[in-house]
């Protein structure tokens, strides 16, 4: 089985797992191939609703040399049926869950969820679809990206951003400091070595927590290794080890904001580490 139809086949029992009152809140869930506006359409007024359809919705080339792909996408199709009227199907009534109530329901159970060992769903937009006097449609997208922030990263041996931020490492290279000159006539450079200059590692990311009062706790941790000059070892979900890291600078990336489905405290961010003992 291919990653792209593991990752689709996940999607789908993330899906069908939703439930309300003990039932399955989908009356029909599956993977397809068809994305053109009306194929959607016709595919979803066959089946019973609710009903939502998952599919793989492309990727991009990363820029580079070479290109790398970005992460898959996922299209995620949810449709129910007013009997009454369209505004039943858009809002609910009496045995209709209706389309804001499925959207809910969807971002509770796809966004962050862990796939496939180590693939994360992350949230990208939503959008009504097709809507008519019975049928509403609306589409969320998603994009499943492979995480390093599973198994977090540790400083002086503590999580530092708590457990569910996420967090991505990125290692610079070792730096030397040298002194090079040259001498009339003499074809070549030559170097005075004046040692090694550390190597810069970042964390990048987005913290999270449950509360305010939860995340403030996180920033003041942080903020009290950035003013402490001791050096302390950093490991990375990779199991990468690196002795003798100080904590430069805490840098807080945008407003702190609300996460509308789970509650969360959120804060963009980045640390910026030095290895002094490469």
């Amino acid at each position: 089985m291919s990653q792209l139809e593991s990752i689709e086949d996940a999607v789908v029992s993330l899906i069908s797992s939703i439930q309300s009152g003990g039932q399955d809140v989908f009356a029909v869930v599956r993977g397809t191939s068809r994305f053109e506006r009306s194929a959607v359409i016709a595919e979803l007024r066959r089946e019973r609703t609710p009903a939502a359809l998952v599919g793989f919705d492309g990727r991009r080339g990363a820029s580079g040399e070479p290109p790398v792909p970005e992460p898959p996408r996922l299209a995620v199709y949810a449709a129910d049926v007013g009997w009454r009227d369209g505004g039943e199907a858009r809002v609910g009534g009496t045995g209709v869950a209706g389309g804001f109530d499925l959207l809910d329901r969807l971002t509770t159970a796809l966004q962050d969820a862990v796939v496939v060992t180590n693939y994360r769903l992350v949230f990208i937009d939503e959008s009504p679809f097709a809507s008519d006097d019975r049928i509403v449609i609306h589409r969320q997208r998603y994009e499943a990206r492979r995480q390093s922030e599973l198994g977090a990263p540790t400083f002086d041996g503590q999580t530092l951003c708590g457990g569910s931020s996420v967090v991505n490492v990125i290692v610079g290279s070792p730096r030397r400091s040298v002194v090079a000159f040259g001498f009339p006539g003499i074809d070549r450079v030559f170097r005075h070595d004046l040692g090694g200059r550390g190597r810069p590692i970042a964390w990048r990311g987005q913290l999270r927590a449950a509360s305010d009062a939860a995340l403030n706790a996180i920033e003041q941790t942080i903020e009290a290794f950035v003013a402490d000059p001791r050096s302390f070892d950093l490991t990375d979900a990779w199991g990468r080890t690196f002795t003798g890291c100080v904590l430069d600078a805490f840098e807080r990336r945008g407003p702190r904001r609300e996460d509308s489905v789970g509650g969360q405290s959120l804060q963009d961010f980045e640390l910026r580490f030095e290895q002094i003992d490469v």
